[in-house]
């Protein structure tokens, strides 16, 4: 007779199929038939059997065919026999041996003196084709009762047990959970053991399909026990969605918190890519509740939350945030926004904006003066939604990410424009009258402040222009003079230059070869003047046709005319 240093005890339960019911049912062992592996520790050198030819030590790993294996629960006495297809494997046919299971037993080998107390041992599912048509082998080891289930989807299954006031426990002695498709019998169901310590121990299961909960029961476990979840579902997935209004302030991220019973899951919300400012998250299967937290994007801390809030059964699936409060909202079924430009050139009223597509609004014939007029894009008929910008000052034909609730906007260039937004992805575009806005350009950073001092401008004609001429001007007055280059930065056609706090009483402009260019001499290709600038007067247009004059300081020139820029 071998001598062992330990036994491991693991039954394989053979059991009749019941209907799989949505609800947890528990069950108990209805067939007759028990099996179990029992396995030999290489521990000990008594077990020694001698020397292979080679002289290399042999061990005794394995069961010598005909062994039996005597089970006694302090009731009744079974006995297990092995066979040559598989020494390991020790089976019991007798009536009443699946009462076994989950049962503190006394196992002796061949009824000799070789006795252990086992203790409540579980599940060892390594079942040959022919009889299971799997080659899976999975251990469960040390557990007494079992999940049973079915679940034809393709989805991933994950099982959680949480005992009270306890974190969750994981399936089996070594805090492994076996995958379901390991477990599978004849039938399809998947069986999933777990070690009760003491009957009546109060639990919450829950399942998971692909990450999503779909199920929680309220348990009272008791040892032996099959507990039957029926046949598993993928579950119905809704999307709920939050408009933050003035929860979007400082760019924050969203979440929602779902519960059903001692069930919770927390969900990331996203962006709505086709609705401006709306996120959303999809709906927890069979959520009773759920609150919406507002979280700071550096860190993830929560800054806010609503109050518990039901699901909406209406079909007003949006909660709009209405306020600061954790009660300021409301379920309101998602309306298409109409947009406004309001600013100072019309008083702050609403210039109604057209809706070219699903997120493209557009207002046309703005006139904005530079740095003075101001302006924003906001729901039409309140103020509650408005969008501004981070930087004050935009450059025209381009666009910009707007800012909920964010600052005025001002041109650098004054002129007339048509103004589009882009709602879905909160861009404004700000383009001359007519021009495709499609083709801005974006800008990023804030365009160039309104310059002090003070600003003289000329517009030469079309003669003067040729030849990617440059420009420059001589300036006087009865305490000296000035040279100044002129440019045109914007590309409007009108050259400028900057005097400070100097102020002229008369000007020559000057048209120039660009290549060597060097503004504050009197070599030339034109010139004209001497031209008096009026007080108050700071913008010079040359009439058209002028040409060739080249006329000395102090003989006059009248083919211009003075205005205000």
């Amino acid at each position: 007779m071998k001598k062992f240093f330990s036994l491991m005890l693991v039954a394989l339960v053979m059991l009749g199929v019941t209907a799989c019911e949505q609800d947890v049912t528990i069950d108990t062992p209805k067939s007759e038939g028990l099996s179990f592996y029992a396995e030999i520790a290489m521990t000990r050198a008594d077990l020694e059997q001698g020397a292979d030819e080679n002289g290399n030590v042999v061990w005794n790993t394995i069961w010598e065919e005909g062994d039996v294996l005597t089970v006694n629960d302090g009731n009744a006495t079974y006995c297990f026999k092995n066979s040559s297809d598989d020494v390991n494997k020790f089976t019991c046919e007798e009536e009443g041996a699946v009462e076994l299971l989950g049962k503190a037993v006394t196992v002796e080998l061949n009824n000799g003196a070789e006795v252990w107390t086992l203790g409540k041992k579980g599940i060892k599912a390594s079942a040959s084709v022919d009889e299971f048509a799997i080659d899976t082998t999975v251990e469960l080891v040390a557990m007494n009762s079992f999940f049973r289930y079915t679940y034809t989807g393709e989805g991933d299954v994950e099982l959680s047990l949480t005992y009270a006031n306890q974190d969750i426990v994981p399936f089996g002695n070594d805090y492994t959970y076996y995958p379901a498709d390991s477990n599978k019998d004849t039938e399809g169901n998947v069986w999933v053991a777990f070690d009760v310590p003491t009957d009546g121990d109060s639990a919450t299961l829950s399942y998971s399909i692909n990450g999503v909960k779909a199920k929680a029961a309220n348990l009272n476990l008791a040892q032996g026990k099959i507990y039957n979840l029926g046949t598993l579902t993928e579950p119905e997935m809704t999307t709920i969605y939050l408009v933050p209004g003035v929860w979007e302030s400082d760019s924050p991220n969203f979440s929602v918190y779902y519960w059903k019973g001692a069930l919770t899951d927390e969900v990331v919300m996203t962006k709505d890519e086709t609705k401006n400012g709306v996120y959303k998250a999809e709906v927890l299967a069979n959520a009773e509740g759920l609150i919406f937290k507002r979280l700071s994007p550096a860190d993830g801390l929560q800054w806010n939350q609503t109050g518990d809030l039901t699901l909406p059964t209406d079909g007003a699936d949006h909660y709009y945030v209405t306020g600061w409060g954790d009660t300021d909202g409301e379920w309101r079924e998602y309306v298409v926004k109409e947009w406004a430009v309001a600013g100072t050139f019309n008083k702050w009223a609403d210039a109604a904006m057209t809706r070219v597509n699903g997120n493209i609004s557009y207002a046309t014939g703005i006139e904005l003066t530079a740095y003075t007029d101001l302006f924003k894009v906001k729901e039409a008929g309140t103020w509650d939604t408005s969008y501004g910008a981070g930087f004050g000052y935009m450059i025209p034909n381009h666009y910009m990410k707007a800012t909920f609730n964010g600052g005025d906007i001002a041109v650098t260039v004054s002129g007339t424009y048509d103004i589009y937004f882009d709602e879905a992805n909160a861009i404004i575009y700000v383009v001359a009258a007519g021009a495709d806005y499609t083709t801005a350009v974006e800008q990023t950073v804030n365009g160039p402040a309104p310059v002090t001092g003070n600003m003289y401008y000329f517009k030469p004609n079309s003669n003067w222009t040729q030849d990617s001429a440059k420009f420059s001007g001589y300036f006087w007055n009865g305490s000296g003079n000035k040279w100044a280059e002129l440019t045109d930065g914007d590309g409007d056609g009108i050259y400028e230059c900057n005097l400070g706090e100097w102020t002229p009483t008369s000007v020559i402009f000057l048209r120039k070869d660009p290549s060597g260019f060097v503004y504050n001499n009197w070599t030339c290709w034109n010139r004209i003047g001497n031209i008096t600038v009026p007080d108050g007067m700071n913008f010079y247009t040359m009439d058209n046709g002028v040409w060739s004059q080249q006329i000395e300081s102090g003989s006059g020139y009248t083919g211009g005319s003075w205005s205000t820029k």
